[in-house]
């Protein structure tokens, strides 16, 4: 039976359904249920999960008690409930607390969402999850790999090969700006579409190029478990920018690869100097280091030097 707190009224299942259905402002409302521990199934398609946010919840929960209902969906052909937020919560009840499979639990059914269908159930967990807290990049690329594959499997591995150099942002950049993850709906799984539709595959050599040579530029510059970063981030996102915007222009990697030399020529002229004091990361000073580039790799190409 479900409280409505305006009048005091009580609704069966079919009524609360119904009368969600005739009001328009509360057509998707969650439906308060009771479920058994044991039916709950963590998502392939969430973040994963991490032991020690585990422990921290179950220490909480423990204290205070559990707070939040688990948002869920209804059963699927595997007789599972799928969780689509508090898993880590979810976790620590059974993990850490350790409460049996017959332990019910409060929770909100998401009934509209069918369990079955992999997209509805990606863009649920998605929708939720940037509404209440931001995914680290390389857990919604995960996560989305999952789902669509493509050119997002593509990024997840390469995030993998190069996370003890670069960043998740800086090897999504090399595919998809910033603006662009904005602008194709990145999070939602439409980039892929957006990739194959614009015949991006000509970009895989040149990501492959800089993806190698700025590791190796990383790896030799930054000391490992140093506070301060020799290399920044945020260089390395507007480097990859930069040389994947110059690639578009023609797609011709015999002239592209003169400036993608000479950019770590130059990048090391200015972090071997003496009075280094950082990369530069301004608009200013990034586009005077990138004149220097582009008068470095026409040098190069005179003198017909390649490597």
């Amino acid at each position: 039976m479900y409280k409505d707190s305006d009048n005091n009224r009580y609704y069966n299942e079919k009524d609360f359904i119904k009368k969600n259905k005739d009001l328009n402002i509360f057509q998707k409302l969650c439906k308060p249920i009771f479920i058994r521990l044991g039916d709950l199934d963590w998502s392939k398609f969430n973040r994963e999960k991490m032991n020690k946010h585990v422990k921290t919840l179950g220490e909480s929960i423990k204290k205070h008690g559990m707070l939040k209902s688990i948002p869920v969906l209804p059963f699927n052909k595997q007789g599972k409930r799928t969780a689509i937020d508090v898993n880590h919560g979810s976790s620590a009840l059974v993990d850490f607390i350790g409460l049996p499979p017959d332990t019910l639990v409060a929770a909100s059914e998401v009934y509209w969402v069918d369990p079955d269908d992999k997209f509805e159930v990606q863009l649920a967990i998605m929708v939720l999850n940037d509404k209440v807290k931001t995914w680290p990049l390389a857990q919604t690329v995960r996560s989305l790999s999952m789902t669509f594959g493509g050119i997002y499997e593509t990024m997840r591995l390469n995030i993998l090969k190069y996370r003890k150099s670069l960043t998740s942002a800086t090897v999504v950049n090399c595919y998809c700006v910033s603006n662009l993850r904005k602008e194709t709906d990145f999070k939602l799984g439409k980039f892929k579409k957006y990739w194959e539709k614009n015949s991006m595959d000509w970009k895989h050599e040149f990501v492959d190029k800089i993806l190698k040579k700025l590791s190796e530029f990383v790896t030799n510059h930054n000391t490992p478990g140093a506070k301060k970063r020799k290399v920044d981030a945020e260089w390395t996102r507007e480097l990859t920018a930069r040389l994947m915007a110059d690639a578009e222009v023609d797609k011709n990697m015999t002239r592209w690869i003169y400036m993608l030399n000479a950019s770590f020529i130059c990048a090391g002229a200015i972090i071997n100097s003496d009075d280094f004091t950082g990369m530069p990361i301004q608009e200013k000073s990034f586009n005077g280091y990138w004149d220097n580039v582009k008068i470095t790799a026409n040098a190069l190409k005179i003198a017909n030097v390649a490597a």
